[in-house]
């Protein structure tokens, strides 16, 4: 998997095709509200209106003439699989609320006329094609494309944010490429049950309100007060001016172990009583202590909810947050992985407290003051649904996570692995300092895994 920014992504110039998303039946209200999640993306739409959206895209690359017919078809069951993909939400008054369609289906695929003729051009018609698209309240805010290139052709199947997570990027890659070739080859597709996130929504929002003072919440409050009573910021000076400042999205992406490394350091952290995820947090620790940041570091961590029947097949946005502390006090990596192997695990408790009830009970003791939130987050890829390579002379390749870029006040990383190693992506606010910060903090992390992700004979 290739985790990377559509202002980074430049697809070789081609034949673009669309299958629009076409609605039958009648549209009605529904009394299950959007979750808080997307309540909370929504909201901030509804603040910006011009401004650019949040989407999540999934793209792969089959090695073959595109087969438009078994595309369609492949796109077709997904839509049915997928009834959150129905959902439609519109603002009046302030109140946002959540409308389905009776149904959806893939209409026939049409070509888009264009004149890109280089890959920065792509990338720019791409971002408008998605954008024009992808936005909270339009219906279908999603959109689905293939670039033929001839020989081969790359498949995007583009979401706003409110419909999808990282995981869902995933499972779009791995049905739409496993469907695809079921389709080419005439084979049956899979047409077992895959869950509602609308439904899970339900019982989200039937679970008793926590009260204030839950152990869990008061941990929360202690937590909040210590960053002045907002989510806790990026420790070193990226010269955003004002909090809340916006600039415009800076974007990196960059290796920070090859398969073997990744294999050792992670023999190493569980030898020394910790996990890859505590490992990597206290490498970023360490990285920002050497580049003059806090011995402490307070950093938020999202964290995958689930945990219902069926969820792990179900498209939609199963994310919360919880509260981590990083300590990094000694010059020994093994030292602080024991503290903060500890930190995590008890950050963890916090996950089963949803994160629109730690808000209400904290009332006005929380004040919003960045878009931002300073935030680690860690995937696994191996662990997740992967892309179906087929066999032959039809194979699908080449799976790539594409985020929109839009402004930004605050560093937020994304940790993943697959089967190459281990890779970063950085999201920052371009600025006249961040640069430099960064550099120096992507040079530090390095050297701060160098030691534990090296078998002691390579050291020599």
């Amino acid at each position: 998997m290739e985790l990377t920014t559509i202002s980074r992504y430049q697809p070789q110039p081609g034949t673009i095709w669309e299958w629009p998303v076409t609605t039958t039946g009648p549209i009605a209200r529904s009394p299950i509200a959007p979750s808080f999640n997307q309540q909370f993306h929504l909201a901030g739409a509804a603040a910006d209106p011009d401004g650019r959206s949040v989407w999540l895209a999934a793209a792969f690359t089959v090695t073959h003439a595109l087969d438009r017919a078994a595309l369609a078809t492949a796109l077709a069951a997904f839509l049915r699989r997928h009834p959150t993909l129905r959902s439609e939400f519109r603002e009046q008054d302030g109140t946002i609320t959540r409308h389905i369609h009776a149904s959806t289906t893939i209409a026939e695929p049409q070509q888009l006329p264009h004149d890109a003729a280089t890959p920065r051009q792509m990338q720019q018609l791409l971002a408008r094609l998605l954008g024009e698209h992808c936005r909270p309240t339009r219906y279908p805010a999603m959109r689905f494309l293939a670039i033929e290139h001839g020989s081969t052709a790359t498949i995007i199947a583009a979401f706003d944010h409110g419909h999808a997570d990282a995981y869902s990027i995933a499972l779009a890659i791995h049905e739409l490429s496993r469907d695809y070739l079921a389709a080419r080859h005439g084979t049956p597709i899979d047409t077992g049950d895959a869950g509602d996130f609308v439904a899970d929504t339900a019982h989200e929002t039937a679970i008793a309100p926590t009260p204030r003072e839950d152990w869990r919440i008061q941990r929360w409050l202690h937590y909040l007060r210590s960053s002045g009573g907002t989510a806790p910021s990026f420790p070193l000076p990226l010269g955003v001016g004002e909090p809340g400042t916006l600039h415009p999205q800076a974007d990196d992406s960059r290796q920070l172990l090859d398969a073997h490394q990744a294999r050792h350091f992670e023999k190493w952290v569980r030898t020394h009583g910790g996990s890859m995820f505590s490992g990597l947090a206290t490498s970023l620790g360490m990285a920002t202590k050497a580049c003059g940041g806090p011995i402490r570091q307070d950093i938020l961590m999202p964290v995958h909810t689930r945990h219902r029947p069926l969820s792990d097949r179900t498209f939609g946005w199963y994310t919360n947050t919880v509260a981590l502390t990083i300590n990094v006090p000694s010059a020994s990596f093994a030292t602080n992985l024991a503290a903060n192997h500890a930190a995590f695990r008890s950050a963890l408790e916090l996950a089963p407290v949803p994160h629109a009830h730690v808000l209400t009970a904290l009332a006005d003791e929380f004040q919003r003051t960045r878009q931002d939130v300073y935030m680690l987050s860690y995937i696994d890829y191996r662990a997740l649904p992967g892309i179906a390579p087929g066999n032959g002379a039809a194979t699908c390749t080449d799976p790539v996570h594409i985020s929109n870029s839009t402004v930004a006040d605050d560093a937020q990383f994304w940790i993943w692995r697959d089967e190459r190693g281990i890779f970063l992506r950085s999201r920052y606010p371009r600025t006249d300092a961040s640069g430099h910060v960064m550099q120096a903090l992507w040079t530090e992390w390095r050297e701060a895994l160098r030691a534990p992700a090296t078998p002691p004979r390579a050291r020599k």
